[in-house]
């Protein structure tokens, strides 16, 4: 397991690391974000889905569970499991279906919660306000399993390419 952090001053530098990553994205690949309430998952995937095209607002799907993008280079499954109490509350709701996919991109706030069913090649991205609460955000970003260790390493040697 490879990682690096990266902080961001605001929103604009969340925004370019959020394209950044979008250039890398692949049909099945799955984005776990961690993070507070009002960390940024929720901005961060609005500026991540931008960046590959969709044009539908996004928004925090704590309600409905999952919202599909579409329009873009890659369609966009945004999941939240805020609510869930556990992997075995997720089975019954179809989330473990998205992870396979293959046609789009899997954006799961909250992944911890159902960590027991998440698939193993996957980039986790764990949010974190810095004191003073604002815009800054300190974000690191963790490869799991080989999609994503080679794009880690690439990043951990050119920082400037992320």
């Amino acid at each position: 397991m490879d990682s690096l952090t990266r902080v961001v001053a605001d929103e604009q530098e969340t925004r370019q690391l959020a394209e950044r990553l979008a250039t890398f994205l692949l049909p099945g690949d799955t984005l776990c974000l961690k993070g507070d309430l009002g960390a940024g998952k929720t901005t961060f995937t609005r500026y991540l889905t931008a960046a590959l095209g969709a044009t539908s607002p996004v928004s925090s799907p704590t309600f409905t569970l999952i919202h599909e993008y579409q329009g873009g280079r890659l369609p966009i499954y945004h999941v939240d499991a805020y609510r869930l109490r556990g992997a075995d509350d997720a089975v019954g709701t179809g989330i473990e279906d998205y992870f396979f996919r293959n046609d789009g991109v899997v954006m799961l706030e909250w992944s911890e919660r159902i960590e027991e069913i998440l698939p193993l090649n996957r980039l986790e991205l764990a949010l974190e306000e810095i004191n003073p609460p604002g815009e800054s955000r300190r974000i690191t970003i963790t490869a799991r399993g080989s999609r994503w260790l080679a794009l880690v390493k690439q990043w951990l040697e050119h920082p400037d390419s992320c």
